[in-house]
């Protein structure tokens, strides 16, 4: 599984993943023009781009891309919040196929309409992808994960001393906490979900205020044991 960071951080999401035979755009919260850059202009061998929910910095080239012909799945709430009446509706629980690539959303904690997730399996190599982002927690286990690409925006007492510092408004932070992962939360997800097939960790969308890159890599990695990337911005 190839896994290629085009932009992860509150200015704008978006990550290639190919298993060799299907490519995807997860997320697409960078304008239209910066990822035809980032394809090399060749935007055409994406088969597909799914969405998790309708905020800017995940959704910014939604409509754009649709008016290319470019297949785009969301929620339906996703849908109706970017305002657009086109696009290919999923739903949580049902599993769906693109290419050599079987997807099954699930719901996460944000602070948008429909927010999802997305477990991706690859008929091709067998991998298992998790791909979770903007999310307080998630609520779910899940075996024989090869890949796992997760959002750790902050550290709790990073955030905490930004606050009492002035950094951080007491009530920005009420709203991080609530609908963003922290390390902790990621920690306990990762401690509960890894498994000997694991091969790789990456970590996506960490604050440029209330996180600590190098804290969080290392924590995880002593967790999981395996490689651990962070996400280029």
């Amino acid at each position: 599984m190839e896994i290629i960071s085009l932009g992860s951080s509150s200015n704008g999401n978006a990550y290639k993943v190919s298993d060799g035979s299907s490519t995807l755009l997860l997320d697409a919260g960078l304008p239209v023009g910066r990822l035809k850059e980032k394809f090399r202009f060749r935007l055409s061998q994406v088969d597909a781009v799914l969405v998790t929910h309708e905020h800017k910095d995940h959704a910014e080239a939604v409509k754009d891309l649709l008016n290319m012909g470019i297949q785009v799945y969301a929620s339906q709430g996703t849908f109706e919040a970017i305002g657009v009446c086109r696009g290919n509706i999923i739903q949580v629980g049902n599993s769906f196929g693109i290419g050599s690539f079987e997807i099954l959303p699930f719901s996460v904690i944000h602070d948008a309409v429909e927010p999802l997730g997305f477990l991706l399996q690859s008929n091709v190599t067998k991998e298992k992808l998790l791909y979770v982002t903007d999310t307080a927690y998630v609520p779910y286990n899940f075996r024989g994960l090869t890949h796992i690409m997760m959002e750790v925006n902050y550290v709790s007492s990073v955030i905490a001393e930004n606050v009492e510092s002035g950094l951080v408004p007491a009530g920005l932070a009420r709203r991080v906490r609530k609908t963003h992962m922290s390390l902790d939360n990621a920690l306990t997800f990762l401690k509960e979900n890894t498994g000997p097939e694991l091969e790789e960790v990456w970590l996506l969308h960490l604050s440029d205020e209330n996180s600590d890159e190098r804290l969080i890599k290392q924590s995880i990695q002593r967790i999981v044991g395996v490689p651990v990337y962070v996400a280029g911005k």
